[in-house]
């Protein structure tokens, strides 16, 4: 089962490329493609997705004799790393380095000494219109490398580094600048490129490894792993059922999901709300399905670390493997509520599929996610899910690889109790 999240995974370097490849899954399988800025013409038994600004996605599919309720995953696009300032050229000593910045809470030593890649999107003057190039160097043609440790004996007892001074890539020796490299790279010219949203990636791959297989490390597990077997499992789903079946993949979740596609739009509602429209119901009736209706968000959590136990709570400790994680937090920063985590355990227990309960350390709080967020645009019962991880928001984390099967396990039952 994990061979086809590997070759997703190697396809999708930005969110950009994430949105594009669950978009062409989806379209194999039926569904068709919506406009937000054209009216929504739907009907019983339509499997439809919409995109808003390339990065975040919305599928859903009708049943077949209408609907009451709607059912939601909820995931992310994006992941931490580094975007690409403007103006980012930076010639010193006759090396030619990049100037970027953080995006999301990245471990950013993980970066260090790894062969580095740029994607994302370019726009580029076409005629007398502007348009969107999705850009991928693919090659290795940047890295970060450390100062060696005879020129700075304190640096395994721990020092803070200089984001403006120590995070800038080499990029390469002959002088050659981004927009001319970007240029080459996609056979336009260099001054035909208006502006750019383009992220550092690693091009270590994707490897399952441990004496019996067990472990699956990869950069972008969290939150790909969710986006990518919620969307297998929409598209595997049924149009039968009360609810429309249906999943939410928003950006910007590292970075405080208050965009225009992030879980803090109007994205969610306004599609829901279209949805209801267009299948002939009137206000009164979509409040009354909205009542109805469930959500998973899932993003991923901690697994317990054997290295630091003390920083995990004293009674609620996941381990790889043992089962996806129900996230609890009093402080809402995760939407579990009792209601909603009654009816993921029934789920759960009908499926024989394993769980672990999961709460952070009282002293450690952790970061929201999407569930608590989006419920405050689309006030529906949700509960936050996950697998567990180590390493989240390294540049290579590490997962288990029966949580990954039990994830997709819950999206297909999730689906199919509805």
């Amino acid at each position: 089962m994990i061979d086809d999240f590997v070759a997703f995974l190697k396809e999708s370097p930005s969110k950009f490329h994430v949105v594009k490849n669950i978009s062409a899954m989806l379209g194999k399988s039926g569904f068709s493609k919506l406009d937000e800025g054209k009216r929504f013409s739907l009907s019983k038994g339509g499997r439809y997705y919409v995109t808003r600004d390339s990065s975040a996605l919305i599928a859903f599919v009708v049943p077949n004799s209408g609907y009451e309720s709607f059912s939601v995953i909820a995931s992310h696009s994006d992941s931490p790393t580094f975007k690409v300032k403007t103006m980012p050229d930076d010639v010193k000593e006759g090396y030619s380095t990049l100037n970027v910045e953080s995006y999301g809470g990245a471990i950013i030593s993980s970066w260090f000494d790894r062969i580095l890649s740029l994607s994302g999107r370019v726009f580029v003057l076409d005629g007398e219109k502007e348009k969107e190039v999705l850009f991928d160097a693919k090659d290795g043609v940047l890295s970060l490398p450390h100062l060696a440790i005879h020129m700075d004996r304190g640096m395994n007892d721990g020092r803070k580094l200089d984001a403006q001074k120590e995070i800038a890539p080499i990029f390469n020796q002959n002088g050659v600048s981004l927009l001319t490299f970007v240029a080459r790279k996609l056979g336009v010219e260099e001054e035909n490129i208006l502006s750019y949203d383009l992220y550092l990636y690693v091009k270590d791959e994707p490897v399952v490894w441990g004496i019996d297989g067990e472990y699956f490390s990869s950069p972008r597990i969290d939150n790909l792993s969710s986006a990518y077997y919620s969307a297998k499992a929409l598209s595997e789903s049924t149009e039968t059922g009360k609810s429309v079946k249906m999943i939410a993949l928003f950006d910007s979740e590292e970075v405080g999901s208050m965009t225009r596609s992030g879980a803090l739009s109007d994205f969610l509602s306004l599609t829901m709300k279209r949805i209801a429209l267009s299948l002939g119901l009137d206000e009164e009736e979509h409040y009354m399905s909205l009542s109805k209706s469930m959500m998973l968000s899932s993003d991923n959590g901690h697994a317990v670390h054997p290295n630091y136990v003390e920083k995990a709570d004293r009674t609620n400790r996941p381990v790889l493997n043992n089962g996806i994680l129900i996230k609890h937090s009093a402080s809402e920063k995760y939407a579990s509520g009792g209601m909603a985590e009654a009816v993921l355990k029934r789920i759960l227990i009908e499926n024989d599929i394993p769980y672990q309960e999961f709460a952070n350390n009282s002293n450690i709080p952790g970061g929201s996610t999407l569930g608590n967020l989006s419920i405050g645009k689309v006030g529906i019962p949700t509960i936050d899910v996950g697998i567990g991880e180590l390493a989240m928001h390294s540049a290579f984390e590490m997962a288990g690889v029966k949580d990954i099967e039990s994830i997709y396990r819950l999206y297909i039952s999730f689906y199919k109790s509805r």
